[in-house]
């Protein structure tokens, strides 16, 4: 596990929700991280916990991340693919 990255992540979330003038752009870059990761990363865990904490989710995100995160806790080895909102890979 690459615990420096899964560190940085939760530090961005806490700086997006604690730094108004940060959240637009962690938001940005945890969705852009989120549909870059198509599969399975050792961080992947650790950015969907941490987008869901940022405010200002839209609807069906916030679906998408939870569904997510159920996923990979309840996956036999943690490896489901991220999916979005259609049901369809990312």
């Amino acid at each position: 596990m690459d615990w420096t990255v899964e560190a940085a992540l939760l530090a961005l979330a806490w700086v997006a929700k604690t730094t108004p003038e940060a959240h637009a752009e962690v938001l940005t870059l945890f969705r852009e991280l989120a549909r870059n990761t198509s599969s399975y990363a050792c961080y992947t865990h650790a950015l969907v916990c941490a987008h869901l904490q940022l405010p200002g989710l839209l609807a069906n995100e916030r679906e998408v991340l939870e569904r997510r995160r159920h996923a990979i806790e309840h996956a036999e080895k943690g490896c489901a693919p991220m999916t979005n909102s259609q049901g369809g890979h990312t």
